[in-house]
């Protein structure tokens, strides 16, 4: 390896540097494969909580990335239908996923 002239605390912060640089290039180029999320509303009419009071109207704001696929019986099959949270979500619509 040649000698730079550079004392090892310089070398470290150079080699510290050229891997911030090269991180913070590489960021946009992996962000720019996602699809563009696409929002939504959702109103849930009445809720009930467990503990008997009832809302009239409970807004849900929501947030999709990419499009859904379903099976043969028409079923979204996504990651999001095997979260444990999209089983107290299909409580709260009365649908299933």
């Amino acid at each position: 390896m040649p000698d730079l002239g550079l004392s090892c605390r310089a070398m470290k912060t150079l080699c510290a540097s050229t891997v911030v640089v090269v991180l913070l290039g590489a960021g946009p180029t992996l962000a720019a494969t996602y699809p563009a999320p696409v929002e939504g509303d959702y109103i849930v009419r009445n809720f009930r909580f467990g503990t008997g009071e009832v809302l009239p109207e409970l807004r849900l704001h929501y947030r999709t990335l990419g499009t859904p696929r379903r099976d043969q019986a028409g079923v979204v099959e996504d990651l999001v239908a095997r979260d444990p949270l999209a089983s107290r979500v299909s409580n709260l619509t009365g649908q299933n996923n």
